[in-house]
């Protein structure tokens, strides 16, 4: 109880102080001001957009909860090559690449650590699901940011509206025809290690559909050895609107040749922390990830009646992937994959007690394929098979939620998900399953939810939320590990476990917004959850395993301020006590996770044609071990990026890392090489591009 009395009394000391605030610049000026920023990854919610991620689609200043709002133009698309990394400039959210700067990355929220094992953010790409169905990644590469002109980020458990993969929250994707625009656009990036890329939208009107259409390919060798990046994407999207009804309909595909460094030990780091890491031999890893992806999906708005509206939508989801994997020795994983489902939900505006009330119901089923298979390769001309099998998922649920407007000032929302999920696995005859063997789980969870939003001045909005949680174990988790050789048995062992049960939590949540008054705008957040059935490795059983409670409390603070209009300043600090609450490691910061990440940012307007500005970010008290022996060095990282526009000519430049600092993104233990791993970030890093719209 002590961590909840000390997360109160600071947020209630905040919140008082923000209040303040907000009711002075209230009486100066009653006009909120709408700020956007050159700048996408520094945008906060803008009074009056729209949050159209939720179920029932609400303004951003009265969602009761943390939320964010971006909006990108084709420069920033161009720059921001990398949809993960603008995900991590958001307060609360950690993202960092495994190896090339364009490639597969780590997307952490709110001290809920995956080490890119597993993923508590739910991704949609135009209200699609892209988390995967067997480990509940997202294969961040295959997401181009130059198609994405929106993004809605919501922070907190968003389980009772759809399902496990919502556990930490909610990132909302939308590709979208531009209209008002012009049709064609091309724009060519170059930059250091070789950097390259070339992009090509086209916008149109084609029948009734409204059809945009984008082609890119990147490439880069990478900053380290064995780090080199391809990826070729075509994305279409058709929307079409005709009276009340709406179509939309997305087809993606993305292919994908990436290499992995590895993570460095700290004799090679000190050596050459641009070389690639070592396998059991003491060979350079080959390391390689090759997949080919299809994202569909089509959904359809349409009323029944002046109060009821009808959502339907259906999507389906391909994944080949052929991947060489390092564990001890290399294992050659071939992954074939299939994602779909189908929803219906309905929206309704009754009247209760002559008051407002909106209400969405409804129920969804998603069906996942896995075939899977893993082989030595150790020796190029004898490989053998280890293990081989097929496993599916099978996800039922129906929903409610509901948002009634007691007063003028409050309203209250409330919501309910019961979700049933059934697992099983077939395991073929192979060298780490011998006799093979069919497994199976199947679980309920039910996911509730109550909370509140006061509208304390035309600018100033208060929230508070509690809210069950759950996380299902991944078909990864339970069935799917790559099987790992055992010198003292000789023999291998699979480090999945099928008895695992789901991570479940409760969330509360309580905040403030300042919704642009006379230039302020601010969001500040606490959070407190406690968890049981903490998934995590178990040294002693060499296994994953339920091994412990956690608690996580933390704070947010999101503060912007612009000055005669043409210089915005953004900063903001999260503080994340997430520890374990039984076990040996009582009380230890959860390994994986800092204790206080912050940024800072100026950007400068020149005469509306282009913008100069500069970002630093940095993290502070983060272990790499549970036992909380090995603290990863703090560090600071400073970014410049410039642009300028001579129609229909847009230039612009982006420096990373601009002193050439070196740090680490993360570290964690290995028990297999019996020291700590490390993922080294990169030196300093220049691209330049041009746009040409037509």
């Amino acid at each position: 109880m002590m961590y909840v009395q000390r997360m109160v009394r600071g947020i209630t000391f905040l919140l008082v102080l923000a209040a303040s605030v907000a009711v002075s610049a209230d009486e100066q000026s009653a006009d909120s001001i709408n700020t956007r920023y050159p700048d996408s990854s520094q945008a906060i919610p803008i009074p009056g957009i729209v949050v159209r991620s939720q179920r029932l689609p609400v303004i951003a200043a009265e969602l009761p909860a943390a939320v964010q709002v971006i909006e990108m133009s084709k420069t920033q698309q161009v720059n921001n090559v990398s949809i993960s990394s603008v995900a991590g400039t958001v307060s609360g959210i950690r993202a960092y690449p495994l190896g090339n700067l364009w490639g597969r990355s780590v997307v952490d929220i709110r001290g809920f650590y995956g080490g890119g094992q597993a993923q508590y953010l739910y991704v949609t790409l135009n209200g699609i699901p892209l988390n995967n169905i067997s480990s509940g990644l997202v294969d961040w590469t295959s997401i181009d940011g130059s198609s994405i002109n929106r993004m809605e980020i919501i922070k907190g458990p968003v389980s009772t509206q759809y399902g496990d993969f919502g556990f930490g929250g909610l990132l909302a994707l939308y590709a979208e025809p531009q209209k008002n625009t012009t049709p064609f656009s091309v724009s060519i990036l170059g930059g250091s290690n070789n950097a390259y890329s070339s992009v090509v939208s086209w916008d149109k009107q084609v029948s009734d559909y409204a059809m945009s259409l984008t082609s890119s390919l990147k490439k880069s060798d990478g900053w380290r050895e064995h780090s080199q990046f391809e990826n070729q994407n075509v994305f279409l999207h058709l929307d079409k609107t005709k009276g009340k009804s709406s179509t939309s309909i997305i087809l993606g595909y993305s292919h994908i040749d990436e290499d992995y460094p590895g993570a460095l030990t700290q004799s090679e780091l000190d050596s050459n922390r641009n070389g690639v890491a070592l396998d059991m031999l003491g060979q350079p890893i080959r390391d390689n990830e090759k997949i080919k992806k299809i994202v569909s999906g089509v959904s359809y708005i349409t009323p029944l009646t002046d109060a009821v509206t009808m959502k339907p939508k259906v999507f389906v989801n391909w994944t080949d992937a052929d991947r060489v994997v390092t564990i001890g020795a290399p294992l050659r994983h071939t992954p074939k994959e299939i994602s779909s489902g189908a929803e219906i939900s309905f929206q309704a505006q009754p009247q209760l007690f002559e008051r407002p009330l909106s209400i969405a119901f409804g129920a969804g089923f998603d069906y996942g394929n896995l075939k899977t298979e893993y082989n030595n390769i150790m020796d190029a001309e004898n490989p053998f098979l280890l293990s081989k099998g097929s496993g599916k998922r099978w996800v039922a649920s129906v929903f409610f939620t509901g948002v009634y407007a007691v007063t003028k000032q409050m309203s209250l929302s409330a919501g309910i998900r019961i979700d049933n999920i059934h697992t099983n696995f077939d395991f073929e005859p192979s060298v780490a399953i011998p006799s093979g063997m069919s497994v199976s789980q199947n679980e309920n969870c039910i996911s509730p939810k109550l909370a509140l939003n006061y509208k304390i001045t035309s600018t100033l909005s208060y929230y508070a939320s509690v809210s069950g949680a759950f996380k299902a174990p991944t078909l990864s988790h339970l069935y799917d590990s790559p099987p790992i050789y055992n010198p003292f048995t000789e023999s291998y062992i699979m480090i999945s476990n099928n008895n695992l049960k789901s991570l479940r939590g409760t969330s509360i949540e309580t905040g403030m917004k300042l919704h642009n008054a006379h230039g302020w705008s601010a969001d500040i957040n606490g959070f407190y959850y406690a968890i049981r059935n903490e998934i995590d490795f178990d040294n002693a059983t060499f296994s994953y395993a339920n091994i412990s409670k956690s608690r996580h409390v933390g704070m947010e603070l999101s503060v912007s301020k612009t000055f005669w209009n043409n210089l915005a300043t953004q900063g903001s600090l999260a503080y994340n006590s997430s520890t374990f609450r039984d076990g040996d490691f009582t009380g230890n910061q959860i390994n994986g996770v800092p204790q206080f990440s912050y940024s800072a940012g100026l950007t400068y307007t020149v005469h509306n044609n282009g913008y100069v500005g500069i970002r630093g970010t940095g993290i502070t008290k983060q272990y790499v071990d549970q036992e909380n022996q090995h603290r990863l060095d703090d560090y600071v990282n400073f970014q410049l990026f410039t642009s300028y526009t001579v129609s229909p000519l847009t230039f612009t430049l982006q420096v990373d890392n601009i002193f050439d600092t070196q740090y680490n993104y993360d570290g964690y233990f290995d028990p297999m090489a019996g020291q700590i791993m490390y993922i080294p970030a990169p030196t300093r890093k220049i691209s330049v591009s041009v746009v040409s719209a037509f």
